[in-house]
């Protein structure tokens, strides 16, 4: 795992923790949280798992240009 806890290598999987998933609960809703979403790379694939709500869009886009990927060069789980 890196210093800032957001990478860590799994067999031959580069994960990259793209969104910290939180629980969370409401009185009249049920539950709020979020999942984690991560970016999973191996030498032939290139996966986002769980990826999130409408709102966390944008900071997915982000997270993906800053790695030079778009949504195109990945499938999602």
């Amino acid at each position: 795992m890196d210093s800032n806890g957001k990478q860590f290598q799994l067999d031959d999987a580069h994960v990259d923790i793209l969104v910290y998933g939180f629980p969370g609960k409401s009185v009249c809703h049920g539950s709020l949280g979020f999942s984690t979403i991560e970016l999973v790379r191996t030498n032939t694939k290139i996966a986002l798992i769980d990826v999130g709500a409408f709102s966390q869009h944008k900071l997915i886009l982000e997270s993906l240009a800053a790695r030079n990927l778009t949504p195109a060069d990945t499938f999602a789980l």
